[in-house]
């Protein structure tokens, strides 16, 4: 499974991603990946922001988003799966799940603003949406 993760990262960032499902690389399983590092050098984000996009970097395992929360707010968003596509999603700003970390340890944490957009964007693919 170690290699597995491994093998995901390595794709994940050869295509300069911020995310990677599982089932977008062949794999039936319900992983998949988040480093919102990059997205931490937008200038137009205030310092708290930057900081707290920068480093975060986790493995989602059997991952079961409990709520969203907050106002559905548009972001242009892209995605491994169909290069050179970009379109607005609406997403709900707070996300609270429930997950197993890569060392198979349970965690239930609230996610806000990109990072619970990632998170919301690569559990759509584990859940065939």
């Amino acid at each position: 499974f170690k290699e597995i993760l491994e093998n995901m990262w390595e794709t994940m960032y050869n295509a300069s991603g911020v995310g990677l499902a599982a089932p977008q690389v062949g794999l039936p399983i319900r992983v998949f990946l988040v480093d919102t590092t990059p997205f931490s050098d937008d200038p137009d984000l205030s310092a708290e922001e930057s900081a707290e996009l920068d480093g975060f970097k986790k493995a989602f395992i059997n991952a079961q988003i409990i709520e969203e929360n907050g106002e559905e707010w548009a972001f242009n968003e892209g995605c491994l799966s169909i290069p050179n596509v970009r379109e607005d999603v609406f997403r709900q700003e707070e996300v609270v799940i429930r997950y197993l970390d890569e060392n198979f340890k349970e965690h239930t944490d609230t996610y806000h603003g990109l990072i619970a957009r990632v998170i919301q964007h690569e559990y759509d693919h584990i859940e065939s949406v």
